[in-house]
């Protein structure tokens, strides 16, 4: 408490345990209960259909037998030829000690740019999501010159309406790979 009404809530909780879905399920549950209390209502949040352990036990039997061999020859054959590291050119030469020192750079498309955007994906059936990733996978082939492309892509894995009211760590990250064609046109590797 800092003053007469105001006070200061800090959490700290461990990636292991949540993810940022999670941040958003906490956020607006907290909201929901401190408003159910200043109405003293008697209605509080609805309980869970499933719990974390459920999903885990799931996702575990989803892995037995065939299954994981099956889902481990997939990405053996994904990476079976060898990838090289990728190699971008930098301004400066790298500290030999991390720093993690960044920053953020924002910007906004103007109205005529986004609409001209979704005019190319709606014409060529694309999604947002393909348009980036072509534009991130495009970047680094010419930066580095390197056709042979992996980028880890983060996925929530809620896919059942069961889990999106869930606490707890979903995620996993895909690695999508790419081999560009230096004579394909942009429209080609989309």
């Amino acid at each position: 408490q800092t003053g007469v009404n105001e006070y200061y809530f800090c959490q700290v909780m461990h990636h292991i345990v949540s993810d940022g879905w999670s941040v958003n399920v906490e956020i607006n549950d907290l909201l929901y209960l401190y408003n159910w209390h200043k109405k003293s209502a008697s209605e509080a949040l609805a309980p869970l259909p499933i719990q974390y352990k459920d999903f885990a036990a799931w996702e575990r039997r989803q892995l037995e037998g065939n299954n994981l061999e099956r889902h481990r020859q997939y990405w053996l054959d994904q990476f079976e030829n060898e990838t090289s590291r990728l190699v971008l050119p930098y301004d400066q030469p790298r500290p030999e000690l991390q720093r993690s020192v960044g920053a953020i750079s924002s910007f906004a498309l103007d109205e005529n740019l986004t609409s001209g955007i979704r005019q190319f994906l709606q014409t060529h059936d694309f999604s947002t999501f393909m348009l980036m990733m072509g534009l991130v996978k495009v970047l680094l082939y010419k930066l580095s010159g390197q056709s042979d492309l992996i980028v880890g892509i983060p996925f929530a894995n809620r896919s059942h309406r069961d889990l999106e009211d869930q606490i707890g760590f979903y995620v996993n990250t895909l690695p999508i790979r790419t081999e560009l064609d230096a004579n394909a046109t942009f429209i080609d590797t989309l």
